[in-house]
């Protein structure tokens, strides 16, 4: 996907607008992918206290609401928690290509779509 690249600012902004919407979630990081549909009912950014654990990110990107994700034999299971947690870093990177948002952290790819 060649997107444009997004401020977190203006990528916050507009996610906002689904708000209310279904989407669909998929994650890429080494050796672990999934993918993962929701009702988006809230967006909520979350600052993390720097500890020096290289594993808590600076910052998550909050996905509220109600969903299930599909496990290794491609059933759909419900959401453990009525969320879904994206790391961010400084050095993520936001694109929008007007069907999907694409975010790159460290840690992997993660697309979100409407369904």
């Amino acid at each position: 996907m060649a997107g444009k690249s997004l401020s977190s600012k203006t990528f916050y902004e507009r996610l906002n607008q689904w708000v209310g919407q279904n989407i669909k979630i998929f994650k890429e990081e080494i050796g672990d992918d999934d993918e993962t549909l929701m009702a988006l009912e809230s967006i909520t950014h979350v600052n993390h206290t720097v500890s020096g654990d290289d594993y808590i990110p600076a910052h998550t990107l909050q996905l509220n609401g109600s969903g299930a994700v599909e496990n290794e034999d491609d059933q759909l299971e419900p959401l453990p928690k009525s969320e879904y947690e994206i790391p961010i870093e400084d050095s993520t990177t936001f694109q929008f290509d007007g069907d999907k948002f694409k975010l790159k952290t460290e840690r992997g790819i993660y697309t979100i779509e409407r369904t």
